[in-house]
């Protein structure tokens, strides 16, 4: 029985799974944060995206260099 057991742990690997699951989790948190932002800054005015440096067409440029990058570069 050990050795069927240790056979099957060997074989499945559960630490490359919870990685996997772990990752997963990750890359859905980081969608979730792009989308509220761009959210948020479509609920913006023209006048207000503007004081920002920003036009429509840069929201969803923006938003995916802040959740791929990890920072704000100059944006803030």
């Amino acid at each position: 029985m050990t050795q069927l057991v240790q056979a099957v742990s060997t074989w499945m690997d559960l630490s490359v799974f919870s990685d996997y699951i772990k990752s997963l989790k990750a890359r859905y948190t980081r969608y979730q944060n792009y989308r509220d932002t761009v959210k948020e800054l479509s609920a913006l005015s023209d006048k207000e995206l503007q004081d920002i440096g920003m036009n429509r067409g840069m929201i969803h440029s923006v938003a995916m260099e802040i959740y791929t990058n990890g920072n704000l570069r100059g944006w803030v």
